[in-house]
């Protein structure tokens, strides 16, 4: 398998495991995963959407269209500026998609000015010419059709099910900050681990999660341990 692919599957497997209904027949059985970062994730899912999968493409929409809101910019903004590969055009799309279910619902205008446009770039390589492309992509110099936000659940997973089975989105859904989000995340996903590798995998600073988690985290988690050996 090459490069190419292996990424361009590495991106559905993780799309799927955030509640992307990649294929129709997909399980609701859990398996056993890595923790997966968000806003690296949907920065990276830019390079795999020009010329690929219409449902996969369609999918990362209705994806970005719901949780799109929970996303945070500073955070995207700095694997950016760490020289994390990205279409500066399909971004630009995406973040248009969010906006339009959240209006200036967070600072996604920051952005703006790591976007470019494309020249009439197709969004799937079959596609020649669309009657009525969508506004989110034509305006980045994307042609694609209509994206028409009316049937999720044929894209993605129910919110109840998320909220149950995928700690990186239930916690922001919950209303916890990003960096309490994240380290529950992890922690629920790979068990304890130690506040050096939590700070390496969530890329923040030593300092910054020792912090957090010694004030959010550590008493917690402790208390819920206790109850549940009980």
């Amino acid at each position: 398998m090459n490069t190419l692919n292996s990424s361009v599957e590495t991106f559905a497997t993780n799309l799927e495991s955030l509640g992307g209904l990649i294929h129709t027949h997909t399980s609701s059985r859990k398996t056993k995963r890595d923790y997966i970062d968000l806003e690296l994730f949907f920065l990276t899912s830019t390079c795999h959407l020009l010329n690929s999968d219409g449902r996969l493409v369609r999918c990362m929409e209705y994806w970005t269209y719901t949780f799109g809101k929970y996303l945070s910019p500073s955070r995207i903004t700095k694997y950016i500026q760490q020289g994390i590969a990205y279409d500066g055009a399909v971004l630009g799309a995406l973040l248009s998609i969010a906006d339009s279910k959240f209006p200036r619902s967070g600072e996604f205008h920051l952005l703006i000015k790591f976007t470019k446009k494309h020249n009439n770039a197709p969004l799937l390589a079959f596609l020649k010419r669309v009657k009525n492309p969508d506004e989110n992509w034509i305006k980045f110099g994307i042609i694609a059709p209509q994206f028409i936000p009316d049937e999720p659940k044929h894209f993605l997973r129910s919110t109840d099910y998320i909220i149950k089975n995928i700690p990186e989105l239930s916690y922001r859904i919950k209303g916890y900050t990003i960096a309490i989000a994240n380290i529950n995340a992890l922690l629920d996903l790979n068990g304890p681990l130690s506040v050096y590798k939590i700070a390496k995998i969530t890329n923040s600073t030593y300092s910054y999660i020792h912090g957090i988690y010694n004030k959010h985290i550590k008493i917690t988690r402790s208390a819920k341990a206790l109850v549940l050996s009980k």
